[in-house]
């Protein structure tokens, strides 16, 4: 039965990197990524990052690699490298975080499997794929930080304490404060309370905690923050509770209980970790999954402050990957647990073979269904760019009314707003030096004969 799974393991883990790969080749810029790419252009890409800091956000990490990213696929004409870099930075993330956390029970192959299906259950636990994974602008702030929390707290985790992994901490949670400020905000509050955990070094804990919080400053004091405020109402931090309180319910009810059938996966597939270490008595199960769900809950609560007081909202999709994480580590705890404790230990090989054949099936199901479709959406997008510069060519100056792209399926879609000086509208333009103004059709007017 092991070397069953095992093998299902590869299946899955291979159909999930064909999945991403082709997601990535027909990938395509959006929205944001046309006005960085204008800026790194027009003046390079260290003084685009002190434009931004200046006029719009303080997330000066996140920028930096931005606008050199867009700098390289601009020149070369391709999204699918980027979605290998996330994609293998994605898995030595998972990797090394997996190998601190579970390195007593789990041999080096068996933690490079386990890695991939962490790396797996963030991709389908994310509540907007295209936003998270595939738009380069979102992706770098969001998921990228997440990756780099796992990276970082695996080195912190590690006995082992070579002077590259201090560096690396330092790197990684400089990243993540100068990153996501959400995100910041609630590590600088939940991760002191690793301090409890024996395994756990102190220093290198307080290194992560100060090179996170030198990150969280240099973002804080960006005098763009205080621009883009400008655009959001000002709210007290009693009122800023309230939106939370409101929030979190939205947030389990319209986000959470939807995937389920998801978190149900991914943990009967961790059941076979925790059945290969299986405790001669049952232990406390029940007592430890109410601990491990109501900390999951409590982080969740936590990442709903700082876009409560920010933006008094929710907060859009692509910052919630904070809340995929928290939610894939709960499956973790509570299926490792489940297979350590209770004494079922053929049913729970059972159940977790069922669970990674399923994913395998999805992963499958999912490359032949969104195929055809991102294949149709980038061949629009590719049409549509053509016609513009053709249109360029001609000395054209009057406004152009586009036809609307065909659905993006699980990428980030590059649609433009029906009014011409609307920002996607107007970065897409300047990029690509048109004299002439350019919006999409309404459906009022695609009716008319």
């Amino acid at each position: 039965m092991q070397r069953l799974t095992y093998w299902a393991f590869w299946l899955m883990l291979f159909s999930f990197v064909v999945l991403v790969l082709v997601l990535g080749r027909y990938n395509r810029f959006a929205h944001d990524d046309f006005a960085v790419i204008d800026r790194v252009v027009d003046i390079g890409v260290f003084s685009s990052v002190g434009h931004w800091y200046h006029v719009w956000s303080g997330r000066w990490a996140a920028n930096a690699i931005i606008a050199g990213l867009l700098k390289l696929f601009s020149s070369y004409g391709g999204l699918w490298f980027y979605s290998a870099i996330t994609l293998l930075f994605c898995f030595w993330a998972c990797k090394v975080f997996i190998g601190g956390l579970l390195s007593r029970v789990l041999e080096s192959q068996q933690q490079w499997v386990f890695s991939g299906l962490l790396a797996v259950s963030l991709f389908y636990l994310s509540f907007d794929i295209g936003e998270t994974w595939f738009w380069v602008t979102s992706s770098v702030m969001y998921l990228w930080s997440v990756l780099a929390c796992l990276l970082g707290l695996g080195w912190v985790i590690k006995d082992e304490k070579p002077w590259w992994h201090w560096l690396g901490i330092v790197l990684c949670f400089v990243f993540v404060g100068g990153s996501n400020e959400g995100f910041a905000v609630v590590l600088l509050v939940a991760l002191p309370g690793l301090f409890l955990m024996k395994r756990v070094s102190k220093v290198k804990l307080g290194l992560a905690l100060g090179a996170l919080l030198v990150g969280f400053i240099v973002l804080y004091v960006a005098p763009g923050n205080g621009i883009r405020k400008e655009n959001f109402p000002e709210v007290s931090l009693f009122e800023a509770f309230k939106v939370a309180c409101v929030s979190f319910k939205i947030l389990v009810k319209e986000f959470i209980i939807p995937k389920f059938a998801f978190l149900l996966l991914f943990g009967l597939a961790w059941l076979s970790v925790g059945a290969r270490n299986q405790s001669k008595g049952t232990g406390n199960f029940l007592r430890i999954s109410g601990i491990i769900v109501l900390a999951t809950l409590i982080l969740c609560f936590l990442a709903m402050l700082p876009t409560a007081y920010t933006l008094v909202s929710l907060g859009p999709k692509r910052y919630l990957i904070q809340v995929s994480l928290y939610l894939a580590l709960g499956t973790i705890g509570i299926g490792f647990y489940a297979g350590y404790h209770l004494r079922s230990k053929r049913v729970f090989s059972v159940l977790a073979l069922a669970s990674i054949v399923t994913i395998s099936g999805y992963n499958i199901y999912s490359v032949v269904t969104q195929y055809p479709i991102v294949k149709s959406y980038a061949k629009a997008e590719d049409a549509r760019i053509a016609l513009l510069l053709k249109e360029k060519e001609t000395g054209r100056t009057e406004l152009l009314s586009l036809d609307p792209l065909p659905p993006s399926g699980m990428l980030k879609g590059n649609e433009l707003s029906e009014y011409p000086d609307h920002f996607s509208n107007q970065g897409l333009k300047q990029v690509l030096g048109l004299d002439f103004n350019i919006r999409v059709k309404t459906l009022e007017e695609l009716k008319k004969p």
